[in-house]
């Protein structure tokens, strides 16, 4: 069994600064389930607040955000809790937290549904939402924890306790919550609150030219209406601001000429898919909180068909809507004495049924067919918009002297606190967990600003072939209007954190095979300039994190100090399988840590079983990718002279230098930049710099000045024509 969620309303602590004259005393909520700041619910909707009287019954419930440095200690105790002081022990130096918390109240206001959840994202690693149903005793909230959904490792505590203090205003209202587990571990988080609305979602309206667009409804203008329902017009936006559901509308509501539903002028799905794609300014195949509303006469299938959710062709389903007006909705029964308000009723009705589906309700009797959600009866007598007014007991009739234009409490509950996948629009129902959250990067990405823009990138199609070690360049750029510090070495510090994800697999961490303590280096980027890295994505210490064919995805933070932080667009990497035979029996050869290692450095002078693994794959693959890496640091160490740690015979060790071999080094350099775009694509444009660098280097060794001229022209001419900086092809040419 577990334990319960306990909400109480405490005294917060004493203000400073010399505020003790003041009271401490903060307000209390509301014990009347329907007082609010707003009537309805308007503060979902953006209205003004007014203050209620007597002034201490104050709404809390709404949407409450983490407030935590976006940095947090990167080696926590190896027990995720803490004492009972709630405070988390940790070591170690910074590392981001690479997602966000939020905290639902939802115990006083509009129709609460007496229930306390939250949701816990990170970037890579999954999502937990758990929810608990409570009760109120003695001005405390009590229940257990009825549901959690994803990682449960993210938050494993039993037990929360939230305490809710502020001042007057709702902005300015925190949360305090413990998580505890039954044996009495607990860790404390702070939260800020955000908003009223639980949700938020964009609606866009458009018309077909022959129908009209019922946006709006007074209940009173038809006599059958129960005594509850509200007085004052409603409107599609504000019939889900009353629950909670923040509207806004695009501003690009469009009229569809008829031509476009086809012969017959009625409407195929296929051809509203079309409309949606040349309409809907915020379409995109991918999920979203949005919704596509289109009033059109009828559909194929006939006046049988009032509205229909149709977006189930694409990947992204739940986007668009369509109310038939010519349909069923618009004949009022023989003899109704009132038919223009029925009709516009039975329209209106219709529209937010229908974008209730968008929402991932079922109808009012289906919910017993399940989804991942908590179990739910059927509610064939729900005074619900999710109920067919005529399969209610009774007949239409009856159904709408009762219904008071609102949601039944389980659906309440499931727009309010169900895990966001299973309502937000182009979502799947059944969601798929990639070990990657696009809605937590972007949620973190949101909330963090400054002048610097993190890119982790590669300058070719994302796909790499079997046995392809992944390149990525680094930039740290100033997109602001004023000069930026930086440090110069930023990209190659502790502060730089890299983690990579293939779909449906873990998520870890790239770690490099050395780390440099460096003096600091402060540089002043003028906007629009940058520094740039290197980076050899597939391996690092903690082995190899991308080597079999599949889908992956990088991501890269950067701590720049004082706070802040930059944060990479994630990198989308495919690898494809094997090209040949011979590629999939070397696999497990290249997969090795002397291999990485040797990838790393730009080749090894004592790591002879990679050496002769990668002589192997250059002479087995000779026109793959892997082949150019694999000449490339064979050649390498060949360039030059090196010095190498040996042993003698007593076993002292000594430094011996190993003598350069130019003619080899020069066989192989060459065949590495054979094909500069090739090279460039492959190793990276700081890699063909690097390469060109040391290959001139060894035909000047040779006295083959002309050789070494023709080679940078072409390099420097290469990557001038890939858009690298003027500045760098230019220190390439002076080198000739």
């Amino acid at each position: 069994m577990s334990d319960p969620v306990t909400v109480t309303l405490v005294d917060p602590p004493p203000e400073p600064n010399g505020s003790a004259g003041r009271s401490s005393r903060q307000p209390v909520v509301s014990d009347v389930p329907d007082h609010d700041l707003v009537t309805d619910g308007d503060s979902a909707a953006g209205a003004p607040e007014t203050a209620p009287f007597p002034p201490f019954l104050l709404r809390r419930s709404g949407v409450y955000r983490l407030a935590v440095p976006v940095f947090l200690p990167r080696a926590p105790v190896a027990d995720p809790v803490a004492g009972a002081d709630g405070e988390q022990a940790a070591a170690g130096p910074v590392f981001p937290v690479l997602g966000t918390e939020e905290l639902r109240v939802d115990v006083d206001g509009v129709m609460p549904t007496m229930t306390v959840s939250g949701t816990v994202t990170r970037i890579f690693g999954g999502r937990l939402t758990w929810m608990a149903r409570v009760t109120k005793n003695q001005n405390v909230w009590t229940g257990p924890i009825i549901y959690r959904d994803g990682n449960t490792a993210l938050r494993p505590f039993d037990n929360v306790s939230v305490t809710l203090t502020g001042g007057l205003l709702p902005l300015s209202g925190h949360a305090t919550v413990v998580f505890s587990t039954t044996s009495g571990s607990s860790v404390k988080m702070h939260y800020r609150y955000e908003k009223a609305a639980f949700r938020e979602v964009t609606f866009e309206y458009d018309r077909v030219s022959d129908a009209t667009a019922v946006t709006s409804h007074h209940p009173s203008t038809h006599p059958v209406r129960a005594p509850g329902a509200p007085a004052t017009m409603l409107t599609i936006e504000s019939a889900f601001a009353r629950v909670g559901i923040k509207v806004t509308g695009t501003g690009d509501d469009n009229v569809i000429d008829i031509s476009e539903a086809g012969p017959g002028a009625t409407w195929s799905d296929q051809e509203m898919h079309d409309a949606m794609q040349r309409h809907w300014s915020l379409w995109a195949d991918a999920p979203r909180w949005a919704v596509w509303v289109l009033f059109a006469r009828l559909h194929d299938q006939g006046s049988t068909l009032g509205g229909i959710m149709f977006d189930d062709i694409g990947t992204a389903q739940r986007q668009g809507t369509a109310i038939f007006g010519g349909s069923f909705i618009e004949q009022a029964p023989a003899g109704e004495a009132n038919p223009g308000p029925w009709v516009e009723r039975m329209k209106f009705w219709t529209a937010v049924h229908e974008i209730g589906h968008a929402f991932n309700l079922a109808h009012a009797w289906q919910k017993s067919l399940g989804t991942a959600w908590v179990p739910l009866a059927d509610e064939p007598s729900s005074l619900s918009y999710m109920n067919y007014p005529f399969r209610y007991p009774g007949g239409l009739d009856a159904f709408f002297s009762a219904f008071e234009y609102g949601f039944s409490p389980d659906e309440l509950l499931f727009l309010r606190h169900a895990p966001e996948r299973l309502v937000k629009q182009g979502a799947a129902p059944w969601f798929s967990e990639h070990g990657f959250e696009q809605e937590a990067f972007d949620e973190l990405r949101a909330a963090v600003t400054g002048p610097l823009a993190l890119d982790l990138r590669v300058h070719r199609d994302s796909s790499f072939e079997f046995l392809e070690p992944v390149v990525a360049e680094l930039r740290l750029k100033n997109v602001s209007s004023t000069p930026a510090v930086v440090d110069r070495n930023a990209l190659r510090d502790d502060g730089l954190a890299i983690v990579v994800a293939k779909d449906g697999g873990p998520v870890r961490r790239w770690l490099p095979f050395a780390r440099y303590c460096q003096a600091p280096a402060p540089v002043v980027l003028q906007p629009g300039q940058a520094i740039y890295g290197s980076v050899l994505l597939s391996a690092g210490t903690g082995g190899w994190l991308i080597s079999d064919p599949g889908n992956y995805r990088a991501f890269a933070a950067l701590d720049l100090g004082g706070g802040d932080a930059a944060l990479s667009v994630p990198l989308r990497i495919v690898v494809d399988p094997p090209a040949s035979p011979g590629a999939e029996r070397l696999a497990g050869e290249v997969f090795t840590q002397d291999v990485a290692h040797t990838l790393a450095f730009g080749g090894s002078r004592v790591l002879k079983r990679a050496n002769d693994t990668l002589r192997q794959l250059a002479e087995e693959l000779p026109g793959s990718n892997a082949a150019v890496h694999a000449k490339a640091v064979l050649g390498t160490p060949l360039a030059s002279d090196g010095k190498v740690l040996t042993t003698t015979p007593s076993g002292q060790e000594a430094v011996s230098v190993q003598p350069a071999a130019p003619e080899e080094a020069r066989r192989l350099l060459a065949d590495a930049l054979g094909d500069y775009d090739r090279a460039a694509d492959t190793i990276g444009h700081i890699g063909v710099k690097q390469q060109t660098e040391r290959l001139a280097g060894v035909m000047v060794a040779d006295d083959d000045v002309a050789a070494r001229d023709a080679l940078i022209d072409e390099s420097a001419a290469t990557l001038e024509r890939r858009g690298v900086l003027p500045g760098v092809v230019a220190e390439l040419r002076q080198q000739s």
